[in-house]
Parts: C-alpha cells; sequence; structure tokens
C-alpha cells in the first residue's frame, strides 16, 4: 500500500507535512495509506502534494488535521478516499484539494470537518455520483462542485449558512437537491446549467434568490418557493424554457406586497388561495 518509501516530511508552522518524494517511480503505487508519523516518530499532522499518478485509493487515517490545496489535485486516476478520523480530530480541507480528480467516485468524509477557503474544491469530479456534505459545514466556495458532470443527488446539512456562487454549475446530471434548513440565500449562478433538475423546492430559510440561480436549468418544471421570500432576481429562471407556472407557499397578496417579477416564460403564480395569471 505505499508509505515511507514514497513521502518525504516537511517542517511547517502546521507541524510535520507530508509530501511526496522526487525523483523517485511510483507507477506501481496504486493504493496508499498515508503514515501517521515520520521515521523518527514525528507525528505527522498535514498533507500535501500527494498526487501520484497512478493513485487510486488512498486512506487518511486518524490524527491527520489538515489537507492542504494541492493535497490530491489532478489525482486523475484517484477513485476513493477514506478518511479514518475518529470525531476527537477536527479535519480541515483547505481550497482545491480534490480538484479534477476526474475518477473519483467515493469519498468517505471525516466525522469532524472543516472546508477552508473551499473554492474548487471537488470541482472537474466528474465520476462523483452523490456527495453527502458532513453535518457542521457552515459554508459552501465558489465552484466548489462545478463540473461534476455525473452528481445526481446533492444533500446539504442544516448546519450550512452560505454557498457561494457557481457552486454547482455544469453539474449536468444532478436530479435530486436537498437544500436543508439553514441557507438564507441561493447564490449567483448556483444551478447554472444544471439541466436534468426538474424539481426544486426551496426552504423557508431563504429569503433571497440571486440573479441566474437557475439559469439554463432547461428542464425545470416545478419550483416552489418559500413564503419567507423577500427577494427574487427578475433574472432567477432565465432560460428555463420548461418552467411554466410556480408554486408560493403564501396567498396572492402576499406575493403582491412583495413586488415579485420573473422573466423567464412564467405563465402562471400558484398560491394558496388562488393563481396570478402573469
Amino acid at each position: 500500500c505505499g508509505g515511507h518509501e514514497y513521502i518525504t516530511f516537511e517542517s511547517t508552522t502546521y507541524g510535520m507535512v507530508a509530501v511526496k518524494k522526487k525523483d523517485i517511480d511510483t507507477e506501481d503505487l496504486t493504493e496508499l495509506i498515508v503514515p501517521t508519523h515520520t521515521e523518527d516518530g514525528i507525528r505527522v499532522n498535514g498533507i500535501e502534494k500527494l498526487n501520484f499518478s497512478n493513485l487510486k485509493k488512498v486512506t487518511i487515517p486518524d490524527g491527520i488535521k489538515y489537507i492542504f490545496d494541492d493535497a490530491f489535485s489532478n489525482c486523475n486516476y484517484l477513485e476513493e478516499v477514506v478518511f479514518l478520523s475518529e470525531s476527537t480530530t477536527a479535519v480541515e480541507i483547505h481550497g482545491g484539494a480534490f480538484y479534477g480528480c476526474i475518477r473519483l467516485k467515493k469519498i468517505t468524509f471525516p466525522e469532524n470537518c472543516v472546508f477552508v477557503e473551499p473554492n474548487h474544491t471537488f470541482s472537474l469530479n466528474k465520476s462523483l455520483k452523490t456527495i453527502d456534505i458532513p453535518d457542521g459545514i457552515e459554508t459552501l466556495g465558489e465552484s466548489m462542485f462545478w463540473g461534476c458532470i455525473s452528481l445526481e443527488k446533492v444533500t446539504i446539512p442544516d448546519s450550512v449558512k452560505t454557498v457561494d456562487r457557481y457552486v454547482f454549475e455544469d453539474c449536468y446530471s444532478l436530479k435530486e437537491v436537498d437544500l436543508g434548513n439553514g441557507i438564507t440565500e441561493l447564490s449567483y449562478e448556483m444551478f447554472k446549467g444544471c439541466s436534468a433538475l426538474e424539481t426544486i423546492v426551496i426552504p423557508d430559510s431563504v429569503t433571497k434568490i440571486s440573479d441566474k440561480v437557475f439559469y439554463g436549468c432547461d428542464n425545470l418544471k416545478t419550483v416552489v418557493l418559500p413564503k419567507s421570500l423577500t427577494d427574487l432576481s427578475s433574472m432567477a429562471f432565465y432560460a428555463c424554457v420548461s418552467l411554466k407556472e410556480i408554486k408560493f407557499e403564501g396567498t396572492i397578496e402576499e406575493w403582491k406586497s412583495k413586488n415579485f417579477y420573473v422573466d423567464s416564460g412564467i405563465e402562471r403564480i400558484i398560491c394558496f388561495d388562488g393563481v396570478i395569471e402573469v
């Protein structure tokens, strides 16, 4: 499974960090268990630059606290990542740690996980079909799942409060989304190009839907808007050519009092007490 013969260690402000050895043949390395200690017995705290060319599976044991920005970026053959961390160990996953892992199919997150500046963390993970974001995560970063073209299902826990722009852009296969009950705003082009998405139920926690959130979701047919909504961009459903009506969990009077307007071929707004012809 590899180990010290492929890895060297660097002393940093985060403690000892495991990195790939230079000028060593790693063609036969397909499975790796990251060492928890150096050969001198010093504890290893972090991982970076372990993007071995033929690596298919990596196991990250308990005690590893930091997965840095380029830890496994562009590992083109990586299929599975397993964390063995116990709940007492907080694991920070930084930036684009798994960017461009085009064959990554499965990732088992640690129980206690934090994303740090999580822009492009899983971008272009073209084989990833489902993602269960760990409870306790508060922010999904910009373009975090951009280009995950096989992603079919996403479950967002209630702990997530902020979602940056483009987070699910060009997830062409995304069919099922559970937004949780913590997000207050759907951000710019959040679901742009999600052409398989047919239904979206927006939770009561959401008060704002920004520009072009569903831009190009050309199979979107059913949208349920919460009564809590106070700011709806007129361009939110831009180019949603299959969307002819939306449902608002309030009354006609409430809809009109909010001065909402949508510009996407919408013909009807269905409220609890009737229908508004647009």
